[in-house]
């Protein structure tokens, strides 16, 4: 494995560590499963104009440093596991601000928050965009028709 530089193979090895865990940090499967076809209609390939790439369309500036830059780190988030372990973290600290915004554990409007801002980012925690807010409706949505409970 000497073709990997240190910080790469620690990130590596982090995700394989980290997506053993069965938590997926708290997100419930019909958010997931909502989100990623909202993301990327399911396809593990895909890949957006802001270099967004794999289920969850996770940018490749949410990686470390050593990974961004490398084709390696590109192609890890065209792993399933990697990109749901990756789209559920980043969701999890979305949700963790919303909610402190909210001042509710889990209530919709929290989750509508957090899911407008894993869209747009701070403008979509803050509300501002009509169209994270459309975004956050219809993963709501989506996930509703799946027998998604909020709370």
């Amino acid at each position: 494995m000497g073709f990997l530089s240190g910080d790469l193979m620690k990130e590596i090895l982090f995700i394989i560590v980290a997506m053993s865990s069965p938590s997926q940090h708290g997100i419930p499967q019909t958010i997931q499963d909502s989100l990623t076809w909202e993301e990327s209609r399911n396809k593990p390939m895909a890949k957006s104009g802001c270099n967004a790439r794999g289920l969850f369309q996770v940018r490749m500036s949410s990686l470390c440093r050593g990974c961004r830059n490398t084709s390696a780190g590109a192609q890890l988030l065209h792993i399933p596991s990697v990109s749901r372990h990756m789209g559920t973290y980043i969701l999890s600290r979305w949700l963790r601000r919303a909610e402190r915004i909210e001042k509710c554990k889990r209530c919709e409007s929290a989750w509508r928050r957090a899911l407008a801002a894993y869209n747009a980012g701070g403008v979509g925690l803050r509300l501002e965009s009509s169209k994270a807010n459309k975004y956050a409706s219809r993963v709501i949505r989506r996930a509703r028709r799946r027998g998604w409970k909020c709370g």
